[in-house]
């Protein structure tokens, strides 16, 4: 099971859905996660709010729309992403 697999990274469902999008998604906007997981963009901003709180990932302007906001993965998020991706595989 997923779960049990990755119990150890203390991550929710949605936080595990998220990183595996950015991990094989490369940099995406909240509007591309929001499409790729199926979750509105209204019910992601707590979800990133944890996830870059826990230091996986930044939100920076994008600089082809400035009111909308990058998702890049930092070191530690790849490493995560990776692992959620081959528990996945």
């Amino acid at each position: 099971m997923l779960s049990a697999a990755l119990a150890d990274l203390s991550l929710s469902p949605a936080e595990i859905n998220a990183l595996a999008n950015l991990g094989e998604g490369g940099t995406l906007n909240i509007r591309q996660l929001s499409e790729r997981t199926g979750t509105r963009a209204s019910t992601l901003t707590s979800l990133l709010d944890r996830l870059e709180n826990r230091g996986y990932l930044a939100r920076e302007l994008d600089p082809a729309d400035r009111r909308s906001f990058r998702l890049p993965l930092t070191k530690a998020g790849h490493a995560v992403a990776a692992q959620v991706l081959a528990a996945i595989a």
